[in-house]
């Protein structure tokens, strides 16, 4: 079309702010506007924001995860400073997208969504234990009501045999 790359897919004078949208085939969409539906750039557009949307939403699932297992108490620091490595990812997918290459994001993509994978199973591993644990204390509490139960009526049959 004749026009810079930037211009392009940002626009000119109406400065919009860039999201994962722009690759969709939504309103939000821009690749749309240069590439019909089934043509090798509209396939490339669909490719890049499957990726991006696919390491966010793995992103957010880890991160929920682990937010609910620190709500209850959990250690999750480790698990969520590791995350972080995914977010840089989704970072760095984000710009290989000018490259035009799904090549690119995927590759950008894929360590990102080892990591936030990695970071969910952390997550229910963590949860695991908390149900272990939480086992255990009702498995300890039982334990204990059955040894003061024990001393109470150790304690009353002596009684009864001291008052005979």
């Amino acid at each position: 079309m004749g026009l810079p790359g930037c211009v392009t897919c940002h626009e000119n004078h109406r400065i919009v702010h860039p999201t994962d949208a722009f690759l969709s085939t939504g309103k939000e969409g821009k690749c749309a506007d240069c590439h019909e539906a089934g043509t090798e750039g509209a396939r490339a557009a669909a490719a890049m924001f499957a990726d991006l949307l696919r390491l966010q939403e793995e992103t957010n699932a880890a991160r929920a995860a682990l937010r609910r297992e620190s709500e209850a108490g959990m250690e999750v620091s480790r698990a969520q400073f590791d995350l972080a490595r995914a977010d840089e990812a989704l970072t760095k997918a984000r710009a290989d997208v000018h490259y035009f290459q799904p090549y690119a994001v995927q590759q950008a993509a894929a360590g990102g969504l080892m990591v936030a994978r990695t970071a969910r199973a952390e997550a229910a591993r963590i949860h695991r234990e908390r149900e272990f644990r939480r086992k255990g204390l009702f498995v300890s509490v039982a334990l204990i009501l059955a040894a003061i139960l024990g001393l109470v009526l150790k304690i009353r049959d002596l009684e009864r045999r001291g008052a005979n």
